[in-house]
């Protein structure tokens, strides 16, 4: 059971990765240097600010339908396996504001 857990890590992993690199290929570069800043002051802001962490939240536009979701310029990913993932991120960056809001209240 492990080693097929591990597998699909594995497998994961990859897929998270070529989807990266497809939307980082596709997306205006000025976009993402504005992404990058925005994520740099996010990071040294949320220990002071933990809504600074707001910018990880997933914003779907309106009229998005979860067929057109999982493509990639026309490629389609492993559905599963990525909602999971995005799934467990979003979970943790919950969990880490939730923890830098108890923090600030001790």
């Amino acid at each position: 059971a492990l080693c097929q857990k591990f597998r699909q890590v594995v497998k994961g992993v990859a897929e998270s990765k070529a989807a990266f690199e497809m939307l980082n290929q596709s997306t205006n570069k000025n976009q993402v240097r504005d992404w990058e800043e925005q994520e740099k002051l996010a990071q040294e802001q949320c220990s002071n600010d933990p809504t600074a962490m707001d910018i990880y939240e997933v914003q779907l536009r309106k009229g998005a339908s979860p067929e057109v979701l999982p493509h990639v310029n026309g490629q389609r990913l492993g559905t599963a396996c990525c909602r999971g993932a995005a799934t467990w991120l979003a979970e943790g960056l919950s969990i880490e504001e939730t923890q830098v809001t108890l923090q600030m209240d001790v």
